[in-house]
């Protein structure tokens, strides 16, 4: 055998091999067929490893879409979603079983936990949702450079799914101080500083403080003119004159690196 077609043959063994070995990997990278790793298909694009509790698992995503729908209006193509009802289905697809998560627009995998609460999974539900319908306007330079800062993001899905676990108040300190998370990368360094309750409290704050000003429509806006390519904090002033001097930009250094992002 030449040089050159033994390339060729290990060439092609890798590329023949690659879908095998991620197919073997626990991950969400097996979201792309989740048929041959035991889910049923209830409805298009919805997969369950607990197909005899579909109604209750439909419902469930209906009041969540209710949610979303309220502030985005008409909602875009439903991502393909998992719903996981075991852990066995939650490490199936790389998960903990403590974390909603949401992949871009394209997928969102729902924990086990959402099903042992019903109230907390709609939350859920709702809370990716909406992360699905903000991120849908953005370009892939947005991993490293979002057109909203990642306290926007976090706070918006928060707010709209009206998460019952969050504070019921928050300090004006506590808002200036997630206002410094700005991409998804440091999101995890202020929850690991005062934990998921006081981060995602104080953004869904902030964005609330926003809504009151701007209503629905406002916001909607700012992530418009935003996704465009309009600086955030310019388009924010616009519209609603920016921060007042009750509530001070936070000057204070970023967190650590601590990971604590349970929620």
């Amino acid at each position: 055998m030449t040089l050159r077609r033994m390339f060729l043959l290990i060439a092609g063994l890798v590329v023949l091999s690659a879908p095998i070995a991620a197919a073997a990997v626990p991950g969400p990278q097996r979201i792309v067929a989740p048929g041959l790793f035991g889910l049923t298909e209830i409805a298009d694009g919805v997969w369950t490893d607990d197909p005899g509790r579909a109604e209750t698992q439909m419902r469930m995503l209906a009041s969540a879409n209710v949610r979303v729908r309220a502030f985005f209006g008409e909602l875009g193509p439903s991502p393909r979603m998992i719903l996981c009802v075991t852990m066995m289905c939650e490490k199936t697809f790389g998960g903990t079983g403590n974390v909603a998560v949401a992949y871009g627009w394209q997928a969102l995998r729902i924990p086990p936990k959402a099903f042992r609460e019903p109230d907390l999974g709609v939350v859920l539900m709702a809370h990716e949702r909406t992360h699905v319908e903000l991120h849908r306007g953005w370009s892939l330079s947005a991993l490293w450079s979002p057109p909203q800062p990642n306290w926007f993001d976090e706070g918006l899905a928060s707010f709209v799914s009206r998460d019952h676990r969050l504070p019921k108040a928050c300090a004006e300190e506590a808002k200036a101080w997630i206002r410094g998370s700005r991409t998804f990368w440091d999101w995890g360094d202020f929850v690991g500083e005062r934990g998921w309750r006081d981060a995602y409290g104080a953004a869904a704050a902030n964005v609330a403080d926003l809504h009151a000003r701007l209503g629905d429509a406002g916001l909607r806006d700012l992530i418009a003119r935003t996704n465009a390519g309009e600086e955030f904090k310019a388009a924010m002033a616009d519209l609603s004159g920016g921060w007042s001097a009750s509530q001070p930009e936070w000057t204070g250094s970023p967190p650590g690196a601590t990971r604590h992002n349970r929620r």
